[in-house]
């Protein structure tokens, strides 16, 4: 802003404010690919450079919608237009910055912090699925099975004494899993 002579006024701030989601949305969108190839046991390096190029096309033509939406924002007359010129011009310079930076700092800034955070694979939503599946979605299973319960069935799920009871809606118990292994 200080170099296109841009003051710090009201429009400038909300145009910095907005701009704040779609930096953030365009790094979330970049890291959350990568991630999902580490997690699924692809390389970090591998990881950065097919979340990458998977999700390359996506940010720039957001970027570049964003950026057209602000066309018309550029060539309003009058005073409200030269308002709206630093508001277009600082809103289309932060999304402009954002691609650059998710395209290309977010990938290896997320290969080094993934790989370090993800070298023991406890880390991430695969035992917090995987300890779903044991201890929730199995035993409810069982229980549809053998008949216990008909979908769609209206479930309580306590945890009491290291168990995990499951009643359906009548206070019939429909099973019990241990939780310590």
């Amino acid at each position: 802003m200080y170099l296109l002579g841009f003051s710090l006024n009201n429009l400038t701030l909300m145009a910095l404010t907005i701009s704040t989601g779609f930096v953030v949305d365009d790094a979330i969108v970049m890291i959350e690919n990568i991630s999902r190839y580490i997690e699924e046991g692809v390389p970090p390096l591998e990881a950065a450079l097919k979340g990458s190029k998977q999700i390359g096309f996506t940010i720039l033509s957001l970027t570049v919608s964003l950026i057209a939406v602000l066309i018309p924002l550029l060539f309003m007359g009058d005073v409200v237009g030269r308002l709206f010129r630093e508001f277009a011009i600082t809103l289309a310079v932060a999304i402009l910055m954002s691609a650059f930076i998710s395209l290309t700092l977010t990938p290896e800034a997320a290969r080094w912090i993934l790989e370090k955070t993800c070298a023991d694979r406890s880390y991430g939503a695969r035992p917090l699925r995987r300890a779903l599946q044991k201890y929730v979605e199995d035993p409810l299973s069982e229980a549809m099975i053998q008949g216990d319960i008909h979908p769609p069935a209206v479930l309580e799920v306590i945890v009491e004494n290291e168990t995990l009871y499951y009643r359906s809606v009548n206070d019939k118990l429909v099973g019990a899993t241990p939780l310590s292994h």
